[in-house]
């Protein structure tokens, strides 16, 4: 019969030790390789912000049975909180209803005043919709969004 162990002394195969210290390394590398691009560039995390804001508002709102404002003059403030610098960031806020009102309600059915935030690094390039039926968030791509 067979076995499965080598009869000539010289022969032998890779341990447990070498196997492991090979992934260890492959997964330093990658590591390293990828650490730069794991963390996401401002503007998104600028977007994550808003989205948060806005939700958190929409939740509360129909969590509570009461109207929720979120005021876009503390957008920044709030924004800088989250972990998201804020330097160079132009937020503009558009309202659909409420006009010359910089902020935007939620209500208990889940609804919105509805409107757009436009916001970027220099120029304001991204936008977050938020639609006034149902109180969706959506972010347009950059492409579609820039002028």
């Amino acid at each position: 019969m067979p076995t499965l162990a080598s009869s000539n002394p010289t022969e032998r195969g890779t341990t447990l030790l070498e196997l492991l210290v090979v992934v260890a390394l492959l997964g330093l590398l990658a590591w390293v390789g990828l650490g730069a691009n794991l963390l996401p560039p401002p503007e998104r995390r600028v977007e994550r912000a808003l989205i948060a804001e806005l939700s958190s508002a929409r939740s509360t709102s129909v969590k509570r049975g009461t109207v929720a404002t979120v005021d876009c003059s503390v957008l920044p403030a709030k924004i800088e909180t989250a972990g998201a610098r804020t330097a160079d960031l132009t937020i503009e806020c558009f309202p659909q209803f409420g006009a010359g009102s910089k902020r935007f309600s939620f209500y208990p059915d889940g609804s919105t005043s509805g409107g757009f935030i436009r916001f970027g690094f220099g120029h304001p390039d991204t936008i977050v919709l938020v639609d006034w039926l149902t109180g969706a968030i959506h972010v347009l791509p950059r492409e579609a969004s820039a002028p």
